[in-house]
């Protein structure tokens, strides 16, 4: 009988240490885990405010391109003509741009909201302790490397929509001088047509 309480106390000892071992991811883990979460959301806003930027920028653009191409030049001098002309090809070609990033994003956006759910269901396994340490740590650093791969993929759009833009703004620029120009043509000499 004695034998049998000396063996039960280790066991029961034993049985409170096993209780108190977590078997999860680790308080350092937990917080690389919020943080990424943290910095996944930042981008996700970043990359929603840029989207709806380019959506302006795509329907003023399609808006200048439609009226510039219903203009009316008759009567116009030939060199202003040919620099209607190449405002216009530039603006097309401006607003072709711009449509591509936009069917680029359109498609980045179903991924994002795919990852952002997978994302989502992963931190409730870790939540449930159906993730160990080792898991964690290598499922975080596969979901920061795929953070890095978007968030060059969003930086890289923002430069290629910043010069697109700034040539879109040009065109649209020039366009609006050679109007101007016509109209006060137009104005000086009342047999001259209107743009």
């Amino acid at each position: 009988m004695k034998a049998t309480k000396m063996f039960m106390i280790p066991a029961v000892v034993g049985m409170f240490i096993l209780a108190g071992c977590k078997s999860g991811p680790s308080e350092e883990t937990m917080k690389a885990v919020a943080d990424f979460e943290t910095a996944w959301g930042a981008l996700g806003q970043s990359a929603t405010a840029w989207s709806a930027d380019l959506k302006g920028t795509v329907d003023n653009c399609t808006a200048t391109c439609t009226k510039n191409d219903g203009a009316n030049v008759d009567g116009w001098p030939e060199d202003m003509k040919t620099k209607w002309n190449d405002a216009k090809t530039a603006c097309a070609s401006d607003k072709a741009a711009f449509e591509a990033m936009w069917g680029e994003y359109t498609a980045f956006q179903t991924t994002w909201d795919a990852d952002s759910k997978a994302w989502a269901e992963w931190k409730e396994k870790l939540g449930k302790g159906e993730v160990d340490e080792a898991g964690a740590k290598t499922a975080l650093a596969e979901w920061t490397k795929k953070m890095e791969e978007t968030k060059a993929k969003v930086e890289g759009w923002n430069t290629a929509y910043t010069a697109a833009k700034e040539s879109c703004m040009k065109n649209c620029d020039n366009c609006a001088s050679l109007e101007k120009q016509a109209a006060d043509m137009a104005a000086a000499d009342p047999k001259a047509k209107k743009g």
